[in-house]
């Protein structure tokens, strides 16, 4: 069963959780769609909410095969968009999560969720692994950005629960998966790649975790079996040493993968 958890005190998440139950059933402590997919509400803040999949699995008996956080992003300069993202820190956990640990994640529905969204209209793009919480199960975060006036736009809402369910509720594909390194925080590169090459992308290392970038390959690698990578060469020449980088990931027996070789 696939999970999706919606917090009471993140206005955006409400507003997606609203568009999503109009197809959800209520059950014992959670709502259900007919194509098992479960909803189930938290009172706190999702990024200090550790091990919901446990939680859900004593409430159901069920253990998830995958989690999905719906809730709101914040940005500084306000961008408008809505995004996908892994989760974890490569560093201090300063906004929950576990210090230099990620969750496993979900390249396949992830992605495709980010696809729907470019189909949307709106702007759309992947985000770098960042902050909590932690659990064990597969888990990516689905978000409105990134003010109040976004997080209330129910064309946006629908939007992202529109891109989620039908991402969730399509039949997995073989496809490419990756990690990515390099770029700025909304990881263009990668996010521009999957709407015209099959590959799909898990944890991301932007330019800023890039002096880091050995410890987070490991956190990485230390919760999943990472086969491929992509650099975005361009983001990452620019202040940092690709024979370095080439060769972290050669440490972890990963194999760097070009554009040009993707389906």
């Amino acid at each position: 069963m696939k999970l999706i958890i919606a917090s009471a005190v993140d206005e955006a998440s409400m507003n997606i959780r609203r568009e999503l139950l109009k197809d959800f059933e209520e059950s014992n402590g959670y709502f259900v769609h007919k194509d098992n997919v479960a909803l189930m509400d938290i009172k706190d803040m999702h990024i200090y909410h550790d091990n919901v999949d446990k939680e859900f699995e004593e409430l159901s008996g069920i253990k998830p095969e995958l989690v999905v956080f719906i809730s709101k992003h914040s940005s500084e300069r306000a961008i408008e968009t809505i995004t996908v993202h892994p989760v974890g820190n490569y560093d201090k956990a300063s906004l929950g999560g576990r210090d230099f640990c990620v969750v496993p994640s979900e390249p396949y529905y992830m992605t495709s969720t980010l696809r729907n969204m470019l189909a949307t209209g709106f702007r759309a793009s992947f985000e770098c692994t960042h902050h909590g919480p932690y659990l064990e199960s597969p888990t990516f975060f689905a978000e409105i950005g990134s003010d109040e006036e976004a997080w209330n736009d129910k064309e946006k809402a629908k939007a992202v629960a529109g891109s989620l369910m039908r991402a969730l509720l399509s039949e997995r594909k073989e496809r490419m998966e990756a990690i990515a390194i390099g770029g700025g925080h909304y990881m263009p590169a990668p996010t521009a790649l999957v709407s015209r090459k099959s590959i799909s992308f898990g944890h991301m290392v932007p330019n800023y975790h890039m002096n880091n970038c050995r410890k987070a390959i490991e956190a990485i690698s230390e919760k999943e079996d990472v086969k491929y990578a992509y650099i975005d060469k361009k983001a990452v020449k620019k202040n940092f040493d690709l024979y370095d980088i080439r060769k972290i990931i050669h440490d972890f027996g990963i194999e760097e993968i070009e554009s040009k070789k993707i389906s």
